[in-house]
């Protein structure tokens, strides 16, 4: 409520017909109970060692709070996985459609689409990533085989029964076999992937449904968990419990934690192992991450990630963790509608999963706020992927990581592997959006500004697949003709801004019909706040007058491509909703509350040093002319190139 509150009071505020300008961050409220006392009553903990060589794992990690890329399917896309070490992608989508792709450098390369099955449907691969099943969320009663390498159709598996999870439990696709469920019953039956012959059936040791299956490929062990959140261990050929002094080192389960979850009412809704089968994670219904070592069975570690422990952490203002209200407050009305899909089964799928890197030492997994990169030694968020991102919540997630190594060579290695060798890997995170037709690429590389005198540049989000009736309407737009670059020569310097005239082109006409008209010519900067941006184009210098070159206002013009996530961003100024004039703004650094508020058409491409000079002028700070700079600063005037 207090962020819909500040919502509403920040556009009231931009409404007023006598002022023209974005909201500033120093604008908002300040959450009731965070910041001062955040930290009270907290026992001083113990520090713990880091990881050896962190900075060299970590180098080995996409580490952008922007993806860099994104790619098409026709509907929302609900997985996405890695299949290492041939580097290939495998994508689902609930129309049905499975896509395969090819890492490249810098890139990924489509190869092939099928339609394996009429609607959504879950893919599971083989642990050396040869072979990959997959099975529709309906009672269609058919599973289908891949063979990766060759992105080949197989085999095609008709059961008997109505199936749940199902996963190959042998670690070669060779000897592989395939391990499927029943759907109501804790019945496990196995087949030949290449055959169609059922090899034997197997009564598990649980009170209900399975839900969830994983290999543990170097323990050569199959984990299960019901629906009731019981977690059982299983050798692969006669499906009974481990023995004790074998990969496990206790003979009762009441000696483990395994029960935590049923002891909780909890369900499990993901289940992945670390590389060496040492760790194992579970994502529980409840929002909490349960890490729990293999062996004994014993919680590790424990991670609250409800939507009201990031509140608090909100309220805290925590700098790794805080985001403007304005923004925080929409990705909490999405985080409602994801947890009610989870809760209610209905609807769309949402397949949201926690990962291991592959030294084994950081998790990664989907929250509000981006993907988190936590390092389980010492508890702390070593980076948030994807967080300026305000219009996505990314779910499911695939890591690629270069080279893959088995954890005792990463070791061996690690001393002599330096952090640019290991940037060089291109290490990229695969991650699946809430109701989205796209899957995400997030790298250690910032994604490339779409440069207007390129006819064959692309921007960010690749138009792969025919696009939608709205994208159409997007891409159609005519280009402005001599409007790529203008130079806006101040007082202090020139600023040369690249124009999006293919995006919003009667912004950019209007832009460029005021520059040729000297409208602009020896105007003041009349609005400067440090930190925030600075703010100009009014004729009357005091931030109430302008109109568009048709008189009047214009409508606003948003694109899904152009966000406020990163500084020298060049925006209409405006009092409210489609009523954009003359007067914008130059943002000196990220500031995505301002998202589908105002309208951007430009980027800095040079001379963002006058940009910051400008910014850091002395100001009026009280009064009717607040944030005006005491020594008038003036457009000279405006070239377009």
């Amino acid at each position: 409520m207090a962020a819909d509150k500040r919502e509403r009071e920040s556009e009231s505020d931009s409404d007023s017909s006598s002022d023209f300008g974005p909201a500033p961050v120093e604008g908002a409220e300040v959450p009731e109970d965070g910041g001062d006392n955040a930290g009270q009553g907290r026992k001083k903990k113990k520090r713990r060692a880091d990881i050896p060589h962190k900075e060299v794992l970590l180098a080995s990690l996409p580490s952008e709070t922007l993806y860099e890329k994104s790619y098409m399917h026709k509907d929302v896309v609900t997985q996405v996985i890695v299949a290492m070490p041939s580097g290939f992608v495998v994508t689902c989508s609930i129309d049905g459609a499975l896509k395969f792709w090819k890492k490249a450098p810098m890139e990924i390369i489509h190869v092939k689409t099928y339609r394996p099955h009429l609607g959504a449907f879950t893919a599971t691969l083989c642990h050396d990533g040869t072979w990959l099943a997959t099975k529709a969320h309906s009672a269609d009663r058919i599973v289908k085989v891949f063979d990766v390498m060759n992105f080949d159709m197989i085999n095609m598996i008709q059961l008997s029964f109505a199936s749940g999870p199902f996963e190959f439990i042998h670690s070669t696709g060779a000897n592989a076999c395939l391990a499927i469920a029943e759907a109501m019953n804790p019945v496990v039956h196995t087949f030949d992937p290449q055959g169609t012959d059922e090899l034997a059936v197997h009564k598990l040791r649980h009170g209900s449904r399975i839900d969830l299956m994983r290999f543990n490929a170097p323990a050569r062990t199959t984990v299960t968990i019901d629906s009731n959140g019981m977690i059982n261990y299983s050798t692969n050929d006669t499906f009974e419990p481990p023995e004790q002094g074998t990969v496990v080192s206790f003979g009762l389960l009441m000696e483990t934690d395994l029960f935590q979850l049923a002891k909780k009412r909890v369900r499990a809704t993901s289940l992945e192992f670390s590389k060496s089968g040492e760790l194992f994670a579970i994502m529980g219904s409840d929002n909490f991450v349960y890490v729990f070592r293999f062996a004994t069975g014993k919680l590790f570690r424990v991670y609250d990630q409800t939507a009201a422990h990031f509140v608090s952490l909100q309220k805290a203002e925590y700098p790794s963790f805080h985001l403007e209200p304005l923004d925080f407050g929409k990705r909490i009305a999405t985080e409602k509608e994801v947890t009610a899909a989870r809760e209610s089964g209905t609807g769309l799928p949402v397949a949201s999963n926690v990962i291991f890197d592959d030294s084994g030492h950081f998790i990664l997994f989907s929250t509000l706020l981006g993907v988190l990169v936590l390092n389980l030694r010492t508890n702390r968020i070593e980076r948030v992927l994807g967080k300026l991102e305000n219009t996505e919540r990314f779910l499911n997630i695939s890591l690629f990581q270069g080279k893959a190594e088995a954890t005792q060579q990463l070791q061996q290695q690690l001393g002599e592997k330096t952090v640019e060798q290991a940037k060089r890997e291109d290490p990229t995170l695969f991650a699946t959006s809430w109701k989205r037709g796209r899957f995400y690429l997030l790298t250690r590389r910032e994604p490339e500004d779409v440069d207007g005198d390129d006819a064959n540049a692309v921007g960010r989000d690749v138009f792969n697949e025919k696009p939608s009736e709205e994208d159409i309407a997007l891409l159609s737009t005519t280009k402005v003709a001599t409007s790529s670059t203008a130079v806006l020569r101040t007082t202090y310097g020139d600023i040369h801004i690249h124009l999006f005239g293919e995006h919003c082109p009667k912004t950019v006409e209007n832009f460029v019909g005021h520059a040729k008209s000297g409208y602009y010519d020896n105007l003041t900067f009349h609005r400067v706040i440090k930190g925030f941006m600075i703010q100009t184009g009014c004729p009357l210098g005091d931030g109430t007058g302008g109109e568009s070159i048709w008189g009047g206002s214009m409508d606003d013009e948003f694109h899904e491509s152009l966000r406020h996530d990163r500084a020298y961003t060049v925006s209409m100024a405006n009092s409210g909703p489609n009523t954009n004039g003359s007067q914008f703004f130059i943002t000196t650094g990220a500031t995505p509350w301002l998202d589908d508020k105002h309208t951007i058409f430009g980027r800095v491409k040079k001379g963002m040093d006058v940009v910051q000079a400008i910014e850091k002028v002395k100001t009026v700070e009280k009064g009717a002319f607040k944030n005006r700079p005491i020594e008038p600063i003036r457009v000279v005037n405006v070239e377009i190139q």
